[in-house]
């Protein structure tokens, strides 16, 4: 909450989690490679760059469908948001089988949203917006 007008600024903090899914990414990703080699690097560069796109596609969904949203969505896009995970599901199940990638380097790297997400609310907690 902003001191002086008494509003969250949703804007700002969806950009700064923006940023920091690509840092954690990038960090993610080389600190695997050190750790662990290029095949878990990739593997994790893999589930977070799905994590990115999966934060992406819920965020403009939930913007669409609340008050003063651009565009609702239409029956086929609730359809695929709903189904997200089973699609998901299907892609990682892909990427394991026919890449070869580690299960678990996907597994953390689907994880950065929630990394992120925890890092924003101690920076909101600490230093407010």
């Amino acid at each position: 909450m902003s001191a002086d007008t008494g509003t969250y600024n949703l804007e700002a903090a969806v950009g700064r989690v923006r940023k920091l899914l690509w840092v954690l990414a990038i960090l993610g990703f080389w600190s695997f490679v050190i750790a662990k080699g290029w095949g878990w690097g990739a593997s994790f560069l893999a589930g977070a760059l799905l994590a990115i796109g999966g934060f992406h596609l819920t965020h403009r969904f939930v913007m669409s469908i609340g008050p003063g949203g651009a565009e609702k969505p239409r029956v086929w896009q609730t359809v695929l948001l709903g189904a997200r995970y089973l699609i998901l599901a299907g892609i990682v199940w892909v990427m394991l089988r026919v890449f070869g990638l580690e299960s678990v380097g996907i597994l953390c790297g689907l994880l950065t949203p929630a990394a992120a997400m925890i890092a924003e609310t101690l920076r909101e907690l600490l230093l407010g917006s």
